[in-house]
């Protein structure tokens, strides 16, 4: 049995048709690189196609804009979240604005805020807080004193319709 020779790789080359100008002379074609000049309705056509394209680069990076700024501004309240987590749990509290009860004792000279059943803060009384506390004593004596009036009218009232 003998071995069969090894094959052998054949390329086949497609021939050019050659068109013979002359004697000496042959045409063939081949491709080669050159450096071509544009006729005026290409670069028309070229300035066209280049202001588009200008254009559409323009709107995308509007688009690219305002993307980013989106994706910025939801990274920016996360950023806000969690700066404002960080600060309430390292402190341990928060400063709220709550509608408090306020106790005014004036034997002692304090005010007293409570919120939710609550003592959050103790203050001196203020010269305003006993000014006011005049201020209701005498509109409490002219409510006391007009409905005392009013009593006084009603009585009368009374005795008039019974005579």
């Amino acid at each position: 049995m003998g071995k069969n020779p090894p094959l052998k790789k054949v390329t086949v080359v497609k021939e050019v048709p050659e068109e013979v100008i002359g004697s000496n002379v042959v045409s063939v074609k081949e491709n080669h690189t050159i450096q071509y000049e544009f006729s005026q309705d290409e670069l028309k056509e070229k300035s066209k196609a280049l202001a588009n394209a200008i254009k559409d680069k323009a709107r995308l990076v509007d688009e690219k804009k305002a993307v980013m700024s989106s994706f910025k501004y939801k990274q920016d309240g996360i950023d806000a979240m969690i700066n404002s987590l960080s600060s309430d749990i390292q402190s341990g509290f928060e400063m709220k604005h709550v509608t408090c009860e306020v106790n005014k004792d004036f034997d002692k000279g304090i005010k007293e805020y409570r919120y939710e059943g609550k003592l959050y803060e103790t203050t001196m009384l203020s010269a305003a807080d006993h000014q006011l506390r005049l201020d209701d004593m005498a509109d409490a004596a002219i409510e006391e004193e007009q409905e005392l009036q009013e009593d006084d009218v009603f009585e009368e009232d009374s005795v008039d319709d019974e005579a």
